[in-house]
């Protein structure tokens, strides 16, 4: 744009009229940025929002790790966990959105490195539906494990699973942050990320397996009940989510 200043109208470098039209290109041509997960505001701010609730949990919890590993490695019948029985229905539940929010950076993260081009879709969006539908599947499932345990089992059953299942639950939670900045800010290969991810799932789903069958089916007959209940209540719900996800997933880059 012309210059009004005396001083500086004649220099060329700095300053050109906006009626002289440009003899050349000067400096280096810019090109955008590749959309990568440790560049995303959206998944800083989410990651903030889940260590901001991992330190609430953790300044909020009472017991030490000792007598919660005692309690689900050695259990006893002194009815320890009754005292805060009234009190951790609040913590199941910000772990349940803990868990919802980590599953939905997870595939937020999965869909920008395997995709080229970004979703039709805002960030915040794909990142509060992905979270929704991990709430649903959540709610869903303790739905069905209400209604199966409350036919079949007792009361005191179902109370002692209950308690084993929000260990695993909780200690999957916690396992899966790490890994999650791992992908993210330390660019660890996917396929390491994923695979670990899928071990870890895997341990958990077989101490799950092994608490079901020392609580409800005692005896060696009782396995075949077992792998009923597990493929009813565990491997179909898994697959019900993932092909809704891939759907989903795929259907933004179809628009």
């Amino acid at each position: 744009m012309a210059v009004e200043d005396s001083l500086m109208s004649n220099d060329t470098l700095l300053f050109r009229s906006s009626t002289t039209p440009d003899e050349g290109i000067w400096g280096m041509k810019g090109y955008a940025m590749p959309d990568m997960p440790h560049r995303s505001d959206v998944i800083a701010c989410s990651l903030l929002v889940c260590l901001l609730l991992l330190f609430f949990i953790h300044i909020s919890h009472q017991r030490s790790l000792k007598e919660i590993f005692s309690d689900f490695f050695l259990p006893s019948n002194n009815g320890r966990q009754k005292v805060e029985e009234s009190g951790v229905e609040w913590k199941r539940i910000i772990f349940a959105l803990l868990f919802s929010v980590q599953g939905a950076l997870l595939m937020m993260v999965v869909t920008q490195l395997t995709n080229a081009m970004p979703p039709m879709i805002s960030p915040w969006l794909f990142l509060g539906i992905c979270s929704l539908l991990f709430l649903v599947y959540i709610t869903v499932k303790q739905f069905l494990y209400h209604f199966v345990h409350s036919v079949f089992f007792s009361r005191s059953q179902q109370r002692r699973w209950r308690d084993n299942y929000v260990f695993l639950f909780c200690a999957m939670t916690l396992l899966f942050f790490p890994l999650l900045l791992l992908l993210i800010y330390f660019q660890i290969d996917l396929k390491i990320v994923l695979i670990s991810g899928l071990t870890l799932l895997l341990i958990v789903k077989i101490l799950l397996l092994l608490k079901c069958f020392s609580t409800f089916f005692e005896k060696f007959y009782g396995i075949l009940h077992l792998f009923v209940y597990f493929c009813t209540l565990e491997a179909a719900p898994i697959v019900v989510l993932w092909t809704i996800l891939k759907e989903f997933t795929k259907g933004l880059y179809l628009l």
